[in-house]
């Protein structure tokens, strides 16, 4: 698991290639870490923030990324292109 990755960019579009060669353009969020960041394979893994001891938050799924740069889409993004929305008072 990824640690340490700072957001570089919060409004990056970013072109992926599909195993058929299909190319599509994402928009997303760019991190940069001065370790390891993702590999291939890692594309829809979580992504998300810890602060402090007991707190978590979801912040969308891993789409690319290489060495020190990772990319990922928001979880707004991703409920918004669904046209669904999450309950805060369940």
């Amino acid at each position: 698991m990824p640690c340490g990755i700072n957001v570089t960019n919060h409004d990056v579009y970013y072109n992926i290639t599909w195993d058929d060669g299909t190319v599509i353009t994402v928009r997303g969020v760019q991190g940069q870490s001065s370790g390891w960041t993702a590999e291939h394979g890692d594309s829809g893994a979580l992504v998300f923030t810890v602060s402090g001891s007991t707190t978590r938050q979801a912040r969308g799924i891993m789409s690319a990324g290489g060495g020190g740069t990772v990319y990922w889409t928001e979880a707004p993004d991703i409920l918004n292109s669904w046209n669904l929305h999450l309950n805060p008072h369940v």
